[in-house]
C-alpha cells in the first residue's frame, strides 16, 4: 500500500487516535508459469539483414551482453526468423535490447508457420512502441497471444526501427509458453499482518488465525498458499506464537525484510512496533531472521522487499517540493531512503539459506520515465539480480498512483525484463488499495480481474492485501486495540464475501 490515498488513510487514523526453480518449505513458485524454458535457445536463427560482426545467432544465445545487428541502411520490412525441426507450443515472444531509442525495432508483428518456411500467420502486433532510453538500460517488450501449437517457425516482421546509427539491433529474443502445464502450481500469498495496532500479531489472535488458515485450505488443492507478515512488532513472543501456529498447520510464510510500512507505520507506532531501521524501511536485522530460520526451517520460505522504490520517491518529494506528504511521526532519513547496500545482505541471506525474495513495487521506470533516480535504482536492482540469479521474484503492485485503466493488460511489461537480468520470474501484488481510500468497498470483481490478468500474463506468484478485505477483521489502526474482547468481533477471521468470490473464481474452470 502506497501513495496519496494511503497517506490520507494513515492521516485519518492518526487524527482519530490523537497520534502525532528452488524449493521453499515444501513448495516451489512455478517458474514454468513465470518464465518457462526459453524455446529460442534450441532454435536456428536467420535474418534478411545481418552485420557479420554481430550475427543473428547472438539473438537466441541466452547471453544478454551479445547482440544481433542488421546491415546498415536497411529497408523495411525486415524479417528475423527462428525455426525448429519439430513443432513447438508457445504464446509469448519477448525482445530485449539497450540503446532502445537508437536501434531497437519500433513496430513489429509476430508471425508463425507450421513448417517454418511458408504460410506465415500474424498472431500479434506491437503497434508503434515508445521506448524510454538511449543508454545501457536494458529494455524489453513482450507480446502475448493465444497459444499456438505444432509450429516449426516464428518470426519478427520488423516494420520499422530506430536507426540513429544506420542499423537496428537487439540483444535477445525469447519464445515462451507462459501457459502453465496441467501439473504446474502457481503461488498465492496473503498478507496476514502489516504491523497495525489491531493486527493478529500484536493481539496474538489465535482464533482468527486458525479460521483464516482453515479458509485458505481449499485453495491448496490447486495452488501453493503462503502468508506474509511484518516482523517489526515489539512483542516477539506473540510473533513466534503466530509463526508456530502457521508451521503447526504446515503453512509456509514470508517475513518482510524491508518496506514502506516500516517507515510510515513503524515510525508512528513505537508503543508496539520496533523496526530495526525505520529511517530506511528495514523491518528486522539479519540476526533476528537467522533465529527464525533456525526455529522454523523450510516453513520460513522467503523475504519480502516491498514498495521501497515508491517510498523513496515519496521521501525525495518530502525533502524537496512536498513536505506535507509526510506525517509528523515519520522518521525522515538525512541520506537516501533507498540504499541497495542495505538491502543486498537480505538477498544474500536468502541465497545462503535457499530461500526466495519477493521484490514488489508499484513504481517502475517503464511507467514513469521522467524519474531519473528510479532508473538508477532499477539498474542497482538488476546488478543485484545478476549477483544472485534465480533468487528474486520481481512483482508489480497494482496500487500504482495515476495508472491508466489499461494497466491491467500491460503491467507485466514493466518487470518482465528483469528475468533477463537474473530474476527467477515475475508476479503481481493484487491489492484492494488499487481502489484508493475505498479499499474496503473495492468490488471483488476488480480483484478477481487483476488476479486473472496476473495468471494469464505469466505470473507464477500473486499476492493479496489487505487482510481485512478478505477476512472479518478490523481495519488497520495506528493505535493498540485488543479487538478480540469485543462482542463485535466474535466472527473474526471468517471469510468475507470478497474472499469467497475470489476463491470460487480461482478454483473455477
Amino acid at each position: 500500500m502506497y501513495g496519496f490515498e494511503r497517506l490520507r488513510f494513515w492521516a485519518a487514523l492518526l487524527l482519530a487516535v490523537g497520534v502525532a526453480g528452488m524449493t521453499f518449505g515444501g513448495w516451489a513458485p512455478s517458474k514454468a508459469a513465470a518464465d518457462s524454458t526459453n524455446l529460442a535457445l534450441t532454435a536456428t536463427a536467420s535474418a534478411t539483414s545481418v552485420n557479420p560482426s554481430n550475427p543473428v545467432s547472438h539473438l537466441n544465445d541466452g547471453i544478454v551482453s551479445t547482440s544481433y545487428v542488421s546491415a546498415d541502411n536497411p529497408s523495411f520490412p525486415q524479417y528475423v526468423t527462428l525455426t525448429w525441426p519439430s513443432g513447438q507450443k508457445f504464446n509469448s515472444v519477448r525482445i530485449s535490447g539497450w540503446n532502445a531509442l537508437g536501434q531497437l525495432p519500433k513496430n513489429w508483428d509476430i508471425q508463425v508457420s507450421d513448417d517454418g518456411a511458408t504460410n506465415w500467420t500474424t498472431v500479434a502486433s506491437s503497434g508503434d512502441v515508445a521506448w524510454s532510453t538511449n543508454d545501457s538500460t536494458l529494455e524489453s517488450r513482450t507480446l502475448n497471444f493465444s497459444p499456438v501449437t505444432n509450429k516449426k517457425g516464428v518470426r519478427l516482421k520488423i516494420n520499422g526501427a530506430y536507426l540513429v546509427w544506420n542499423h537496428f539491433a537487439m540483444n535477445e529474443m525469447r519464445v515462451l509458453s507462459t501457459v502453465p502445464p496441467p501439473n504446474a502450481r502457481s503461488t498465492l500469498v496473503f498478507n496476514l499482518d502489516q504491523g497495525f495496532g489491531n493486527g493478529i500479531v500484536v493481539n496474538n489472535d489465535q482464533v482468527a488465525l486458525q479460521r483464516i488458515i482453515d479458509a485458505v485450505q481449499p485453495l491448496q488443492t490447486k495452488y501453493n498458499v503462503i502468508f506474509v507478515l511484518n516482523p517489526m512488532v515489539q512483542n516477539k513472543t506473540n510473533l513466534k506464537a503466530v509463526l508456530d501456529t502457521l508451521a503447526a498447520n504446515g503453512m509456509s510464510f514470508l517475513l518482510e525484510a524491508a518496506s514502506s510500512d516500516v517507515e510510515t507505520l513503524g515510525s508512528c507506532t513505537d508503543t508496539f512496533n520496533a523496526p530495526a531501521d525505520p529511517y530506511h524501511g528495514i523491518a528486522a536485522s539479519i540476526s533476528e531472521l537467522t533465529g527464525y530460520k533456525t526455529r522454523y526451517g523450510n516453513y520460513f520460505a522467503g523475504l519480502r522487499i516491498f514498495e521501497m522504490f515508491g517510498q523513496d520517491f515519496t521521501i525525495r518529494a518530502v525533502k524537496t517540493t512536498d513536505p506535507d506528504w509526510a506525517l509528523p511521526c515519520w522518521k525522515i532519513p538525512s541520506d537516501s531512503f533507498f540504499q541497495i547496500n542495505l538491502l543486498a545482505p537480505y538477498v544474500a541471506f536468502a541465497d545462503q539459506h535457499n530461500m526466495f525474495v519477493q521484490w514488489s513495487d508499484p513504481d517502475w521506470y517503464r511507467n514513469r520515465t521522467w524519474d531519473a533516480p528510479q532508473a538508477t535504482s532499477e539498474q542497482q536492482l538488476a546488478n543485484l539480480l545478476n549477483t544472485y540469479p534465480g533468487r528474486v521474484i520481481v512483482t508489480y503492485a497494482n496500487n500504482e498512483i495515476g495508472a491508466p485503466a489499461s494497466r491491467i493488460y500491460d503491467w507485466a511489461n514493466a518487470i518482465q525484463g528483469f528475468v533477463d537480468q537474473g530474476a527467477s520470474g515475475y508476479g503481481l501484488s493484487d491489492q484492494s488499495w488499487e481502489c484508493g481510500s475505498s479499499e474496503v468497498t473495492c468490488p471483488a470483481s476488480t480483484i478477481i480481474d487483476w488476479a486473472r490478468s496476473g495468471l494469464s500474463q505469466g505470473a507464477s506468484y500473486v499476492q493479496f492485501e489487505p487482510i481485512w478485505y478478505f477476512f472479518q477483521l478490523p481495519r488497520g489502526s495506528f493505535s493498540y486495540d485488543n479487538y478480540t474482547t469485543s462482542p463485535d468481533w466474535v466472527n473474526r477471521g471468517y471469510a468475507t464475501s470478497n474472499f469467497t468470490a475470489l476463491k470460487n473464481a480461482l478454483l473455477g474452470p
